[in-house]
């Protein structure tokens, strides 16, 4: 779920990786209808659906199996 994917992130930021994330709102691969989706801000933790018009910074991301 997307509350799960920003536990993990804020984990990361937490952790001293401060340089792996810019402050910012990314992309979330989830989308809330046909014109919007929704973005995390990486500064906050705060979760936000907008226009899929907007601006917003993405990261690649591959699962990992263990």
């Amino acid at each position: 779920s997307l509350s799960r994917s920003i536990v993990r992130l804020s984990d990361v930021i937490v952790s001293g990786l401060t340089q792996a994330f810019i402050a910012n709102n990314y992309w979330s691969a989830t989308e809330n209808s046909s014109s919007n989706a929704w973005n995390v801000n990486f500064n906050n933790g705060n979760e936000n659906n907008n226009s899929k018009t907007n601006d917003r910074y993405v990261r690649a991301v591959r699962r990992v199996y263990f």
